[in-house]
């Protein structure tokens, strides 16, 4: 019987201290005394849907992908030269 009691009192005390771990975190940064910004609505603004903070990292365009390299590397690179091109663009991702 005796067990079973210390085990609930562990479990307590581990619950507490795991809730006063996340309390400590959570702490407002924000000064009291600054207003909160109010949005901007333009008519363009409006009429497209709103987008999410993953959404805008997720749709970056300006990446390169492989097709964007496909031409030029079949133009410059052949089966003479192809050992040399790769040494070059190994030294290049150093």
């Amino acid at each position: 019987m005796k067990l079973r009691s210390t085990l609930y009192l562990a479990a307590v005390v581990g619950c507490l201290v795991a809730l006063g771990a996340l309390a400590s975190g959570c702490k407002d940064d924000k000064k009291p005394d600054e207003p909160t910004p109010t949005p901007s609505v333009t008519a363009s603004a409006s009429a497209a849907p709103p987008a999410s903070a993953s959404a805008a990292i997720v749709m970056d365009d300006d990446t390169p992908t492989e097709e964007d390299f496909e031409e030029e590397a079949e133009t410059t690179i052949s089966g003479t030269n192809l050992e040399d091109e790769l040494t070059k663009i190994e030294g290049e991702l150093k």
